[in-house]
């Protein structure tokens, strides 16, 4: 009689013990199969930028000994972030005298004198020659106006070469946050951050 009972108790023990195990099995497939991989939804930053100017009608004077004067070569002259997060811009301003064949001659016009040219008070002049837009412009928006106006007062000869005023803005681009990123890498021009303004190291 006991080894009856004994053999119901095993026999129960078994079924029970085959149960757990079916359902554990189960349990585990379906958390196997059901579960997807995690998919990264980050978009990676990207910075650019771009000038963009007025198209002017090169309006000149031209005075009776053939030397042409006032030829406007550039006007609203802005930077686009063309990025897709907030970022600061700066700009380089390259003025030099070049001939039709590109050569650059080895003395700079004068402001005032060979070129007058109108930039605008919300940029800044760094004491590393860069312009710098002192706010965080949003992806695919633009500065406002750095030059207003740049025009050409003369043409420079020299022996049969004659060279023209050649204005070339290059602008770069670099995130607005974290504002430590700003800081490390325009260490030349910028000082801090207040906020989202930029403090520009000045001559």
């Amino acid at each position: 009689m006991n080894k009856i009972l004994m053999n119901k108790k095993a026999m129960i023990i078994i079924s029970l013990l085959l149960i757990f195990g079916v359902t554990t099995a189960s349990t585990l497939a379906y958390v196997v199969t059901k579960t997807d991989a995690l998919v990264n939804l980050f978009e990676s930053s990207e910075v650019g930028s771009a000038v963009s100017e007025k198209n002017n009608s090169n309006t000149e004077t031209v005075f009776e000994n053939g030397v042409v004067e006032n030829v406007v070569i550039k006007e609203d002259v802005r930077i686009k972030n063309t990025g897709n997060t907030p970022a600061y811009i700066r700009a380089m301003v390259i003025i030099n005298w070049k001939d039709v064949d590109g050569n650059v001659y080895a003395e700079s016009p004068v402001e005032g004198t060979d070129y007058n040219i109108s930039y605008v008070s919300d940029w800044v002049k760094g004491a590393d020659g860069f312009y710098y837009y002192t706010s965080p412009v949003e992806a695919n928006e633009y500065t406002k106006v750095l030059i207003e106006s740049c025009s050409q007062n003369r043409t420079l000869t020299v022996g049969d070469k004659t060279y023209n005023l050649s204005v070339e803005v290059v602008a770069s681009s670099i995130q607005a946050t974290p504002v430590n990123v700003v800081k490390e890498q325009w260490s030349s021009g910028v000082s801090d951050v207040d906020g989202t303004t930029l403090t520009i190291i000045k001559k």
